[in-house]
C-alpha cells in the first residue's frame, strides 16, 4: 500500500536540519533502501527516534515520519493508517499539516479501547 499511495508527492527535506539527519544516515554504510528504517526527520540527530524492527516512532505534532525504504516521508493518510483511523481522503476538509498535527496529539484506536476498558472496570469494582 506505502509504495503505490498516489497521495505520495510530498516535498523532500527543506531544512539543514533534516538534509543534516539524512546525510548522517546516509554515511552509516547501511543499505538503508532496504531496510526497514523509519525516523522523524524534525528532530535533531540526538532526539530523533529511529527504528529498524517494522515500527513507528512516537507521532508528535510536527512529526515527519521519513521512511527509507520508500525514499519520502509518510502521507497523514498513511500515517492515519499507522494510528488505527480509516484514512479519508480529503481529511474533513484539513489540510495535510492540520491533520497531522492532530494524529500527533492523539491515540491510536487499540489504547483508547484498553484505556476505556480499564475504566469501566474500575467503575464497575470489577479491578
Amino acid at each position: 500500500m506505502l509504495a503505490s499511495n498516489p497521495e505520495a508527492k510530498m516535498r523532500s527535506p527543506d531544512s539543514p536540519r533534516e538534509r543534516n539527519l539524512l546525510n548522517i544516515l546516509a554515511h552509516c554504510n547501511l543499505p538503508l533502501e532496504n531496510s526497514d528504517l523509519i525516523c522523524d526527520i524534525t528532530q535533531t540527530i540526538s532526539w530523533s527516534q529511529m527504528r529498524f524492527d517494522g515500527m513507528c516512532p512516537t507521532l508528535a505534532t510536527k512529526s515527519r515520519m521519513w521512511v527509507f525504504r520508500l525514499g519520502r516521508e509518510l502521507t497523514p493518510g498513511e500515517l492515519m493508517d499507522l494510528m488505527g483511523m480509516p484514512a479519508a481522503g480529503d481529511f474533513g476538509g484539513l489540510t495535510p499539516s492540520a491533520c497531522r498535527h492532530l494524529l500527533g496529539n492523539s491515540m491510536h484506536v487499540a489504547e483508547i479501547g484498553l484505556v476505556c476498558g480499564i475504566g469501566f472496570g474500575i467503575c464497575a469494582g470489577l479491578l
